[in-house]
């Protein structure tokens, strides 16, 4: 059973759990639980993949009752959790602890979105190859994304990058624009001069060529939807 994700431990919920909520495999209550057609047992959804997986071309036998288990069509979702509460997965740390309680079927998103107790890893990486290896629990991550210096580094280069740079081409302003680069390739005689800098009212720029482009088609800036004037 190596890498399989097992079942919830009981001591994780409110209240008692029922038989028919443990998994007939690993006796944990069961995790997305599933029943098959020919058997009253519950099982997580991974244990009896695995089950049927391990039987080959036999047909898998429940481990209680020895009924045939079936395929994996014969499978069907079960009910038998959406009743139970459970705590917050994540284990008490230092003096704190979190007080969630509520139904198996929020409490990932629980973990995932708002638990103080969750560790978040800053995902910065730097253009030279360099991650951030800051980490720290949701209550003392607080601003680090303001004080991260690959943040800062990666926001400085796209200050740069929109100052010199056309923000529909994405090529300096001194290169050509992806419409003369087109007619060069095709030996095709340049629209007419390039490198020349259109603004908006809303203080974006881009190559001419590549803003007239865009409004053949929208009357507004590529960038933030204000009518290009």
């Amino acid at each position: 059973m190596d890498n399989l994700v097992l079942g919830f431990p009981v001591e994780m919920f409110t209240e008692d759990c029922t038989d028919d909520a443990i998994c007939a495999i690993c006796l944990l209550v069961c995790r997305d639980p599933r029943r098959p057609a020919h058997c009253d047992h519950s099982f997580c959804h991974t244990c009896i993949g695995r089950l049927i997986v391990m039987a080959g071309a036999a047909i898998a036998k429940c481990p209680m009752c020895r009924s045939d288990v079936g395929r994996h069509s014969d499978l069907r979702e079960s009910n038998v959790t959406d009743h139970l509460r459970v705590r917050c997965f994540n284990l008490p740390q230092d003096d704190h602890k979190c007080d969630w309680k509520g139904p198996v079927s929020q409490a990932n998103l629980h973990v995932r979105n708002d638990c103080l107790l969750t560790l978040l890893c800053c995902d910065a990486t730097a253009p030279h190859g360099g991650k951030c290896d800051f980490s720290a629990t949701r209550r003392e991550y607080g601003s680090h994304n303001n004080e991260c210096p690959i943040r800062a580094e990666l926001a400085e280069i796209n200050r740069v990058r929109i100052i010199f740079a056309c923000l529909i081409c994405n090529n300096d302003y001194e290169c050509l624009c992806i419409t003369c680069v087109a007619h060069r390739a095709e030996n095709l005689a340049l629209p007419g001069p390039c490198g020349i800098v259109a603004s908006g009212s809303c203080g974006h720029q881009f190559h001419e060529h590549c803003i007239e482009r865009w409004l053949r088609v929208r009357q507004t800036c590529p960038v933030c939807d204000t009518l290009w004037t």
